[in-house]
């Protein structure tokens, strides 16, 4: 199997109603209060500090990228589906931050 024969599934519908802090993500203010569980376990576990650059490849819908951003650092978000890094961008936008998606 290759990579391209499930890219079917990781659709909108996907990040916005089955996949692990989807109920979060609509509230998620970009804030760490406002994460889902285990993305405060993943932050918590790589120790980020403002100064340092943050690429996260495979970052769905941008959660712990747009996190970092809103903490004073660089980073940006890779994801192989369109859908969430649309949705990601989309939220960034809301949020006015400064980080970028792929």
């Amino acid at each position: 199997m290759k990579s391209t024969d499930v890219v079917d599934i990781y659709h909108q519908n996907y990040f916005l109603n089955a996949v692990d802090g989807y109920r979060e993500f609509l509230n998620f203010d970009g804030t760490e209060g406002t994460l889902f569980d285990r993305y405060k376990r993943n932050i918590d576990a790589l120790d980020l500090k403002p100064s340092e650059n943050f690429l996260e490849i495979g970052c769905g819908r941008g959660e712990i990228v747009m996190y970092h951003a809103k903490s004073g650092g660089y980073s940006m978000g890779v994801d192989y589906s369109s859908d969430a890094i649309a949705l990601a961008i989309q939220k960034r936008n809301e949020l006015c931050l400064d980080c970028f998606f792929l």
